[in-house]
C-alpha cells in the first residue's frame, strides 16, 4: 500500500475511532505483531513489528506526517528475516485496528 493511501486511512480511522487505537498486525506466523514505529529506507517506509505495545493511531499519524510529505507514494512495508512484506490491508472494524502485510514467502500460513 502507498504511503498517502495508509496515512488517509489513518487519519479516517482517527475520525471515526471512539479511543485513540494501538495498530497491530495479528497475522498468523509472525512473531511481532504491534507497530513500534516507522522507518525510511530504500524499499519504502518501514513499519517496525514488536512485541511490546505498539503506536496508537495519533501517534503513527505524527510518526508519517514528514514521510508523506517527501514520498507520498512509498510503499509500506515491513520485514521479516530480510524478506520484504507490504503492508495489503487495514482493517476497520476491530476493537485494536488490524494492519495486514504480505506474508512470508515460506510460511505455512500461505
Amino acid at each position: 500500500m502507498e504511503l498517502q493511501k495508509f496515512y488517509d486511512k489513518l487519519i479516517k480511522l482517527q475520525s471515526a475511532a471512539i479511543f485513540d487505537k494501538e495498530l497491530r498486525d495479528d497475522e498468523e506466523g509472525l512473531p511481532a505483531n504491534s507497530i513500534q514505529g516507522f522507518e525510511s529506507t530504500e524499499n519504502g517506509i518501514e513499519a517496525i513489528l514488536g512485541e511490546d505495545d505498539g503506536l496508537v493511531i495519533s501517534k503513527a499519524i505524527e510518526a508519517l506526517a514528514d514521510f508523506v510529505k517527501l514520498t507520498p507514494k512509498a510503499i509500506v512495508h515491513s520485514v521479516h528475516e530480510e524478506e520484504i512484506l507490504p503492508l495489503k490491508y487495514v482493517y476497520e472494524d476491530f476493537p485494536i485496528f488490524i494492519v495486514e502485510f504480505e506474508l512470508p514467502k515460506d510460511s505455512e500460513w500461505r
